[in-house]
């Protein structure tokens, strides 16, 4: 399986596709997936995700995926490393490190999306 690296603290990568160009993979990074417009499904750890506009994904540095894109989809990645996380922190150590933590290091992505648009 293929394993992406990110060589800088934060990345923002934006793109719209037909076609997902990337195979089953993990990666060393925390990832934010936006999906902006567009529909398919996402294939997350063994599990099968539709996927809408509206959708939002996070994935750890263990999780693997990979995207069947039905309707032409715009994403938007937010890649950050645990340091970078850290970042996110200073200044109120005891809440925001809480929230951070959780967030970052439970599994949220066998759910499929954090936020869904209905209606």
């Amino acid at each position: 399986m293929k394993r992406f690296l990110l060589h800088t603290p934060f990345n923002i990568y934006h793109f719209e596709t037909d076609k997902w160009q990337h195979p089953l993979h993990n990666h060393t990074y925390f990832e934010i997936i936006f999906i902006l417009k567009g529909r398919g499904v996402h294939h997350l750890n063994d599990n099968s995700f539709d996927y809408e506009q509206g959708d939002t994904f996070l994935l750890g540095p263990e999780d693997y995926h990979t995207f069947d894109i039905i309707e032409l989809t715009e994403f938007c990645f937010i890649r950050f490393n645990e340091p970078f996380s850290k970042i996110l922190s200073i200044g109120d150590e005891s809440s925001s490190k809480n929230i951070i933590d959780t967030l970052l290091h439970s599994p949220r992505q066998s759910r499929g999306s954090l936020i869904k648009v209905t209606g």
